[in-house]
């Protein structure tokens, strides 16, 4: 699955990273010095401009004294709490799927096509 930098796990790893940097009094340039990078780097991760990597974010958690666990935590709360959240809608709700799916689903193609091509006896 290709990442989407407007979705809603992009926009809460943004918010919940930028909100804990201004809660510590972090501007974007001092954490930008603290990562060794510029405040480019910084703007552009949090309006979505860029792309974080997974260490990225974990190294921005241990700069601003964050326990990664709580970020990836208050991401699939809100993300469990989400009206929108197709996943979880689903996982509480499978669709019905009937008998008859289940064994075309089981069947190889060679053997489904066999049996289009067999005559019916009536």
């Amino acid at each position: 699955m290709l990442r989407n930098r407007h979705s809603l796990e992009e926009k809460l790893l943004r918010d919940f990273l930028k909100r804990k940097r201004i809660e510590q009094g972090f501007s974007q340039r001092k954490l930008s010095l603290l990562l060794d990078n510029t405040p480019t780097f910084v703007s552009k991760y949090e309006s979505g401009e860029r792309y974080l990597l997974f260490t990225e974010a974990v190294l921005i958690c241990e700069i601003l004294g964050i326990d990664a666990h709580e970020l990836t935590q208050s991401i699939l709360n809100t993300l469990r709490t989400s009206a929108d959240d197709d996943v979880f809608r689903i996982k509480q709700h499978p669709p019905i799927i009937t008998e008859e799916q289940i064994k075309q689903a089981k069947t190889p193609p060679s053997a489904k096509s066999e049996r289009q091509s067999l005559p019916s006896q009536a």
